[in-house]
């Protein structure tokens, strides 16, 4: 073998360890984090469209207001953050969106709120 060959394979399988323990490494962190990587995957493939929903709140008097970003469109309404997780996947299907209250960003996963990246 020539020292080109050995330096390629070399490379190669660093970057595959490399990989392997970046993937251990965001596992790790999101099981700490009470997140199941792999039922998100699962979830997000499900979708119909493969974007996240980004929903902006509004908040009225004691109502918060959800509105999806892209359309516009009206997604929900209640008095907490939890049971407009809920009603977000109960009535509108959107079981992964991510939530801009305006500095503020947290995610609805399957009808509950998450704190950090998923």
């Amino acid at each position: 073998m020539d020292l080109l060959t050995i330096f390629c394979l070399g490379w190669f399988i660093g970057s595959l360890y490399a990989n392997y323990q970046y993937l251990k490494a965001m596992r790790q962190i999101a099981k700490d984090q009470g997140m199941d990587l792999d039922e998100m995957a699962k979830t997000m493939m499900k979708q119909e469209e493969r974007k996240i929903p980004v929903l902006v709140v509004e908040k009225q008097n004691e109502i918060i207001y959800l509105f999806d970003r892209n359309s516009n469109t009206f997604v929900a309404q209640g008095k907490t953050f939890e049971e407009l997780a809920k009603k977000t996947l109960e009535y509108n299907k959107i079981p992964v969106a991510l939530v801009v209250d305006g500095n503020k960003e947290f995610w609805f996963f399957n009808g509950e709120i998450k704190e950090g990246a998923i």
